[in-house]
């Protein structure tokens, strides 16, 4: 199993919350939505000796409550199985570079997908313009070339999450988005192939930069709306009010004595 370690006596003694108690935090990959929260939580009620377990979703942290007859690696290999890769943590530095390094795997995604899709547009234009045949068939067969960069690396979220969908059977958005992807991408080489009808190396494309930007934003306003401390400055108090000697004064919370 690949997640056999957790259940380590020597790794459960740097990572165990507690000593008196089997809670671990875990860091999770892919947390996208709230769906993606009652997926992660329902493992609960699906492993055995599992007492509860709670997701933030604000930082993407798990924890995992055992009983005596609990495993951490069916839980881990439960929510890998569902998608979502469990990495167990000890500080919250740990989540901060977990996060970065999550964060940093899609923006390159998201980088690789916008140079392929604005070359891959240039040469679209061109051909949409107006080019000589034979032109045209030079910048399709450019498109193609360009395009695998897009089917084989920018696209791999939506497979991956497609995949854990069907072996958990569960509904989930990137599945009709990774059978458009990969429906028109074979479309397209059997067009251009065959030297006639339509390629779609354009618009697949953009629809695979779009949804990645959008996500990639998503995800960093995630992190920075739902983190603690920018809840605190709804919640900071400039000034209380205090009864003292039956009388109401208006003071700093500095000034309040218990």
């Amino acid at each position: 199993m690949e997640f056999e370690y957790l259940d380590r006596p020597e790794f459960k003694k740097n990572y165990l919350i507690a000593s008196d108690a089997e809670v671990m935090d875990f860091y999770l990959e892919n947390v996208k939505c709230s769906k993606c929260l009652a997926k992660v939580e329902g493992v609960a009620a699906l492993v055995g000796g599992v007492k509860s377990i709670q997701l933030n979703f604000g930082n993407h942290v798990a924890r995992v409550e055992l009983d005596e007859s609990g495993h951490f690696s069916e839980v881990a290999e439960s929510w890998k199985a569902l998608g979502f890769t469990p990495h167990p943590i000890r500080s919250r530095s740990d989540v901060t570079l977990r996060r970065k390094k999550e964060q940093r795997a899609h923006l390159n995604k998201v980088g690789v997908s916008a140079v392929l899709t604005g070359n891959i547009m240039l040469l679209s234009v061109a051909v949409y313009s107006g080019a000589d045949p034979n032109w045209a068939q030079y910048f399709d067969l450019t498109s193609g070339a360009l395009f695998l960069g897009i089917l084989l690396y920018c696209s791999q979220p939506f497979y991956q999450s497609a995949f854990s969908s069907l072996r958990s059977r569960s509904a989930s958005i990137d599945l009709p988005i990774a059978l458009s992807i990969l429906i028109g991408a074979f479309i397209s080489y059997l067009n251009l192939i065959r030297s006639q009808g339509d390629v779609y190396f354009d618009s697949i494309s953009m629809l695979v930069f779009l949804i990645l930007t959008s996500r990639y934003i998503l995800s960093v306003f995630q992190q920075n709306l739902l983190a603690p401390s920018y809840f605190k400055e709804f919640f900071k108090l400039d000034k209380v009010v205090r009864w003292k000697n039956h009388q109401r004064d208006v003071v700093t919370p500095e000034e309040v004595q218990v």
